[in-house]
């Protein structure tokens, strides 16, 4: 597992002791430090994305919030609206029955004045 010591080198030292690197080797270091490159971009642009997808998060949450108590706001005007409704009808079946009786009482005392009278007629 020993290497040799040319290997250990740094590459200053490589061209020192008059080594030269390949152009195979040039190229697929630039092909490597492109695709570096190119990833650190898609991921800077990926980190962007995942701000700005937070911040449309926390708005639709914000909405979301805002439009449940409005709805929870409506649905009390709603009961409100809806007792008063029941409150109305129970309202009107009132006054139906008074009218009702009403005019129950109103037929008894024509019944009872058309008696006196049909009584003073006889006398």
């Amino acid at each position: 597992a020993s290497r040799p010591e040319s290997r250990l080198k740094p590459p200053t030292q490589f061209r020192a002791a008059g080594y030269s690197k390949s152009d195979d080797i040039v190229s697929e270091e630039e092909k490597l430090k492109n695709e570096l490159c190119s990833r650190t971009i898609e991921l800077n642009v990926n980190r962007d994305l995942v701000v700005e997808l937070r911040k449309k998060l926390v708005d639709a949450q914000s909405n979301l919030s805002s439009e449940r108590e409005e709805l929870a706001r409506k649905n009390e005007e709603t009961r409100g609206d809806v007792e008063d409704v029941d409150k109305f009808k129970l309202d009107m079946i009132s006054l139906k029955d008074s009218h009702k009786r009403a005019e129950e009482e109103s037929t008894k005392m024509k019944d009872e004045l058309k008696n006196l009278q049909d009584e003073i007629t006889e006398k």
